[in-house]
């Protein structure tokens, strides 16, 4: 069988990191016998006049997008065309928002069939040709009504999953956007990683589409998959997207050691945040041993009872330890803050902001709290009879465009008065020049940094 991979444009997300999800899918299909080609909008910029023709000489059976709750409008935009190309193409929707929201999309005129959870199994016991009703996590038409089969275990057993099909894209490409998912880049040459799925905790804000146990790959593994984009494709740069990369200290450790010893001089970065409480001297050592020079920490809250409210459950003090240690080894440290929680104050929110500002970290970033959809927010927000949007065009991929939540005690208008007072309050100009110094790639931070003061939530 014959299946092509789409990442769809998109209007607001501005980095175009590696497509991992569809590589990954892409490299079990190979394995597997299937032929695959992958078409990245984001990257390419290709018109539809374009795309017709590349669908039209691959001649796939199967296509299968990418959809997250931002891009819902464009995803289904973009199925509708390609059925106006040819209606036998089986379009096949997947990712984030396809997951949360399984019914919702395979009410789409032109969606054929909906993957819920991990991909890679059972999009490719689809191409087998294996009966729908018998495919785990797969949401599909028969006839007039919509079948939801159970969910599919998730896999174990990372190192069983091929490689990333790297061969796929041509990696140099994505070298060339200056948006990375981060404030800091040291290299051009910039690649992202996952080495685990899933994660432990509970927290209320999220989704839980990779499940809450945590399961990884081992450092061996991790180590070569490096050493292929390191030596194969140029990369300098790692940027480890993990939900929980050092949970498992020892693991974690583990990593570390072995790029040090393997002598590539690379950087690496924590974009996506590690968990402040589960750092000590020794890690931190040994991250700055082996490249990394970027650590965010996904703080939230700066405020004792929000953090038992949200489930996050951080200890504060351990938070500014994990932050003084970093520093300490010449690390830069980004916060990530969230403010207007359901019920939150504005006491508590100036907690949050007092938190921040009195931190040894670099950097800062303060959000407003977005209920999505099939979180657990979202469900407790809707029992208090807010008002919210199931529309997925109501959310960006920061903000909402739903202005008259008012899930916290402030009124919208106060709360965006707040954030812009967070910013203000936390960039001394004292803690400007220590950024300053320190941040690689300065031109792009100073961009990075009047798009967040001046960035309407």
């Amino acid at each position: 069988m014959k299946a092509l991979l789409i990442n769809p444009p998109s209007k607001f997300e501005k980095s175009t990191p590696l497509p991992l999800g569809l590589l990954y899918i892409a490299s079990y299909l190979e394995k597997n016998g299937h032929k695959v080609k992958i078409i990245d909008m984001k990257v390419e910029e290709i018109p539809l006049s374009k795309l017709k023709m590349e669908i039209l000489d691959f001649g796939p059976d199967y296509i299968g997008i990418k959809c997250l709750t931002y891009e819902a409008k464009t995803v289904y935009s973009l199925s509708d065309f390609i059925k106006k190309i040819d209606k036998k193409y089986k379009i096949v929707l997947g990712g984030p928002h396809a997951s949360a929201n399984p019914r919702e999309v395979i009410n789409e005129k032109s969606v054929d069939y909906v993957v819920s959870g991990e991909g890679e199994i059972t999009f490719e016991e689809l191409l087998e040709g294996i009966t729908p009703s018998k495919i785990k996590g797969l949401v599909y038409k028969a006839g007039k009504s919509i079948k939801e089969n159970p969910p599919r275990e998730f896999i174990q057993d990372l190192d069983k999953m091929p490689l990333p099909a790297y061969h796929l894209i041509e990696v140099k490409k994505y070298f060339n956007n200056p948006y990375a998912h981060a404030f800091f880049k040291a290299r051009k040459n910039i690649s992202q990683i996952f080495t685990s799925r899933g994660c432990p905790f509970q927290c209320i804000y999220c989704h839980k589409i990779f499940g809450k146990t945590i399961r990884y790959h081992s450092a061996e593994r991790v180590l070569k998959e490096i050493h292929l984009l390191y030596n194969l494709y140029g990369v300098r740069e790692f940027q480890i997207e993990d939900d929980s990369f050092n949970v498992d200290m020892n693991r974690a450790k583990k990593i570390m050691s072995l790029i040090k010893q393997s002598g590539m001089k690379i950087k690496i970065s924590f974009p996506n945040g590690i968990r402040a409480d589960f750092i000590d001297e020794d890690l931190v050592r040994k991250m700055r041993d082996a490249g990394v020079y970027s650590i965010c920490f996904g703080v939230e809250s700066g405020d004792k009872e929000i953090q038992k409210f949200i489930r996050k459950n951080l200890n504060l003090e351990k938070v500014n330890a994990a932050i003084k240690l970093s520093t300490k080894y010449g690390i830069l440290t980004t916060g990530y803050f969230m403010m207007g929680f359901l019920d939150e104050t504005k006491k508590q929110m100036m907690n949050t902001i007092q938190f921040a500002k009195n931190s040894k970290l670099h950097m800062a970033t303060f959000f407003k709290v977005i209920p999505y959809p099939n979180t657990e927010l979202y469900s407790l927000a809707k029992e208090r009879g807010l008002t919210l949007s199931n529309n997925p065009g109501d959310y960006t991929y920061t903000f909402s465009t739903m202005k008259d939540i008012k899930m916290s005690k402030v009124d919208s208008q106060e709360l965006d008065s707040l954030i812009k007072k967070a910013y203000f309050s936390f960039f001394s100009p004292l803690r400007m020049i220590r950024l300053g110094l320190k941040a690689p790639n300065k031109s792009m931070l100073f961009v990075h940094f009047f798009r967040l003061l001046f960035w309407k939530n």
